[in-house]
């Protein structure tokens, strides 16, 4: 999918910062809603051309396991899973999450519509 926005990675993660901490009062004003900056964040994490930028939204995922609400969460694995070249301490933390008995409904969930949309 391509991105949406013209915001740069660091513009996308300042957004999504402040928007997660509901201290929303940021320079980049935006109207645009977090599911979809974390899906900008996600298409950069998977096809941006900059290694660092892939790597560094790649890292801003994986801390979206911190969070409670599901939807934030089901978004990074969803983007997370789709990536093949993930570094190995990225695998461990993506393993590690999907282990959890917690995670489990959600993991079987996106697996599943990856698989589906494969085919």
């Amino acid at each position: 999918m391509p991105r949406q926005t013209n915001y740069s990675l660091d513009q996308l993660m300042e957004l999504a910062r402040k928007k997660l901490n509901k201290k929303y009062f940021g320079r980049y004003d935006s109207d645009y809603p977090l599911c979809l900056i974390l899906n900008e964040i996600g298409e950069c994490a998977v096809g941006d051309q900059d290694e660092t930028v892939r790597e560094n939204a790649r890292s801003f995922l994986l801390r979206m396991f911190l969070y409670k609400d599901v939807e934030i969460r089901s978004i990074a694995f969803y983007f997370l899973f789709a990536i093949k070249d993930l570094s190995p301490e990225h695998q461990l933390v993506l393993d590690n999450h999907s282990a959890m008995p917690k995670n489990a409904p959600l993991v079987k969930e996106v697996q599943d519509n990856l698989r589906s949309m494969a085919n």
